[in-house]
């Protein structure tokens, strides 16, 4: 089971998050946890809730079964790039042709920069520096490319 914070998987934040805990789920069904509480956001007098919350139960534990399978199907990408360049600069460039990926980051010369992505679907996508110092080829007609592939 992951743990995954659920105001990473919901769109409500603080009190508004009535589910405690995921249990379980799978492709087809989410197992919830809600300890109800006598001093909860929707709590009656006697410490129970109201039917009508069952409602909003229903709806937040359909809200972490797509959060959850949205965070499997794409996994982030953290990547270091370093230029050891002390005057051209760079760019690290992915460019899907059917347009499911696109991330373009410049490199200034001799910087570090962290990029951050999340791939949403499987493939082979082509990377690329695509900088040039006029008249001269651009990066990529000089060799700076290659492939990334998400399994």
């Amino acid at each position: 089971m992951n743990d995954w914070p659920l105001a990473e998987l919901l769109p409500h934040a603080g009190d508004m998050i009535l589910i405690d805990r995921i249990l379980s789920f799978d492709e087809e069904q989410i197992h919830t946890r809600l300890t109800v509480k006598s001093d909860g956001l929707f709590s009656l007098p006697d410490g129970s809730l109201p039917a009508w919350v069952g409602i909003e139960l229903m709806a937040q534990s359909v809200a972490a079964f797509a959060g959850c399978h949205a965070r499997l199907k794409g996994k982030p990408v953290e990547l270091t790039l370093k230029s050891v360049t002390t005057f051209t600069p760079h760019n690290f460039i992915i460019k899907d042709p059917g347009g499911s990926l696109s991330v373009e980051q410049d490199v200034s010369a001799g910087k570090i920069v962290v990029l951050k992505f999340t791939p949403m679907q499987p493939g082979i996508f082509p990377i690329y520096c695509d900088k040039r110092l006029w008249p001269l080829p651009s990066h990529r007609d000089k060799g700076m490319e290659g492939k990334l592939e998400v399994r």
